[in-house]
């Protein structure tokens, strides 16, 4: 997280400064609606949308090494605490589809 680079030449702590504290909680209310694209986003691709917005950088790889260490690094930081996802407004929708996918998965 130290690592600055990009188009901006920043790093995430650059932003975020000691995640042990600003990162607390926030992997607990995941997934949520991202405001500004409007989109349904997990952990993963907020930190993807973080780099590329706030960075100037390429997404990283779903399951790569990197990504999931700073996934893992930043679920670290909500150990303990109770999931705090909200279903209310747009994410509604994505939860009404998920829970139909297991039921029929179930044979429900």
């Amino acid at each position: 997280m130290a690592r600055a680079g990009g188009k901006k030449n920043q790093s995430c702590a650059g932003c975020h400064k000691d995640a042990v504290t600003s990162m607390r909680g926030v992997a607990a209310s995941y997934p949520k609606i991202d405001k500004a694209s409007g989109k349904l986003l997990n952990l993963e691709g907020r930190i993807n949308a973080c780099r590329v917005d706030h960075q100037g950088t390429e997404p990283l790889r779903y399951e790569s090494e990197e990504l999931l260490g700073l996934t893992a690094y930043v679920a670290r930081q909500s150990r303990g605490l109770p999931i705090a996802a909200s279903i209310a407004g747009r994410a509604r929708a994505h939860f009404d589809a998920g829970e139909r996918r297991t039921a029929c998965a179930a044979g429900r």
